[in-house]
């Protein structure tokens, strides 16, 4: 419920909480912090980005996702998908290195 509170605030706070539990395998945490990378707010998203960069291991079945944000209307937000799909990309995951280069960045 804290994901969906009315307070950007809360549900930043609890983007972050949901990293720790997805460093240790929560599949359900993970899928919140997905749920919120679309939020109204950026600072939400950003919230989003810094936690999926802490979990990078287990974020490949979100690259697309993160990939979408390249194009986000928040330079903030651009920047963090770009450096997050850098790093994915750095660990292996070739469809991190396919949308960034389909975005003209070179990984």
């Amino acid at each position: 419920l804290a994901l969906h509170d009315q307070d950007p605030q809360v549900r930043e706070t609890s983007v972050l909480v949901l990293a720790e539990g997805a460093k240790q395998g929560h599949p359900e945490a993970l899928a919140g912090i997905k749920n919120c990378l679309l939020d109204p707010l950026p600072d939400v998203r950003v919230s989003c980005l810094k936690a999926l960069a802490q979990v990078h291991g287990v974020v490949r079945g979100l690259t697309s996702d993160v990939g979408l944000l390249l194009r986000d209307g928040e330079s903030e937000v651009r920047r963090r998908s770009k450096e997050l799909l850098v790093r994915l990309a750095q660990y292996g995951d070739t469809a991190a290195s396919a949308i960034l280069l389909r975005n003209g960045f070179v990984p």
